[in-house]
């Protein structure tokens, strides 16, 4: 059964993020790039920390990391746009480091590289829609936290039957329902008040953040689970670190993105 214990501190991170992200969103292009482009460092240290990355190649990765954000952003700034041609060496770079480092093997030098399309990658599509529309990316965001949110209490109050026990064995196939229903009847309210797509369209992103959402949640948990920890950091306190707040966000994006350019 929930108690005011679970649920208050679940809906105070949630409704802190959604603020915070509001503010900043509506604080111009710029504050944006600085939000994304700290979204993305923080979860990138988080990482590697976890990781066990040497100071070295942790600042080698995040700079390269970096550039990658920063080149793919440039060109809505009024920037030659920087071909992905020319960027895609950056993303060998942590190999190069691993065998320089003494710390360095292979688990943790292909987490790195694949951090550039975990992280990096959806941190700029993030960014590319905030440009787009504000209050668009504020909604998304929305409903892909909300979908977090509703499946937590959900699986708290009904849940009996686990989802992927071998990966995270408290995540339940009630509350993934539980979660899709409070998702949907969300998107559908928020469908009448921003239309910049439309109610399919809401149907559909909806179900996004239902499927990969919770595919990015049940990913960062497996790593989380390889790893032998709880949470990859400590920032939000008991709600763990900003990876554990966004790695829905980072797999619906993906989806999102491709949607809309259909």
């Amino acid at each position: 059964m929930v108690t005011f214990t679970d649920f208050w501190p679940r809906l105070k991170v949630t409704s802190f993020w959604i603020f915070v992200s509001l503010a900043c969103f509506h604080s111009g292009p710029y504050i944006a790039l600085v939000y994304w482009g700290g979204i993305h460092l923080v979860a990138l240290y988080e990482m590697q920390t976890l990781l066990s990355v040497s100071l070295l190649s942790m600042i080698i990765n995040m700079l390269t990391s970096c550039l990658i954000f920063l080149g793919l952003s440039a060109s809505h700034f009024g920037f030659p746009q920087v071909n992905v041609e020319v960027m895609l060496p950056l993303a060998f770079i942590p190999f190069v480091c691993a065998l320089i480092d003494s710390r360095g093997n292979f688990w943790s030098t292909c987490v790195t590289g694949i951090s550039f399309i975990w992280i990096t990658i959806p941190c700029y599509l993030c960014y590319r829609l905030n440009l787009l529309n504000v209050n668009f990316m504020m909604a998304f965001l929305t409903v892909t936290w909300i979908t977090d949110f509703g499946c937590y209490m959900a699986g708290h109050m009904f849940g009996r039957t686990p989802l992927l026990e071998r990966i995270s064995p408290k995540k339940t196939i009630e509350g993934s329902i539980g979660g899709a229903i409070v998702t949907f009847v969300v998107a559908h309210i928020i469908s009448h008040y921003n239309s910049y797509v439309g109610w399919t369209d809401w149907m559909v992103i909806a179900f996004i953040a239902v499927v990969f959402g919770q595919l990015g949640d049940l990913f960062e948990s497996m790593f989380k689970r390889a790893l032998q920890v709880k949470d990859s950091g400590s920032l939000i306190g008991r709600s763990g670190g900003l990876m554990d707040r966004f790695d829905s966000v980072f797999f619906s994006v993906v989806f999102v993105n491709a949607y809309l350019a259909l």
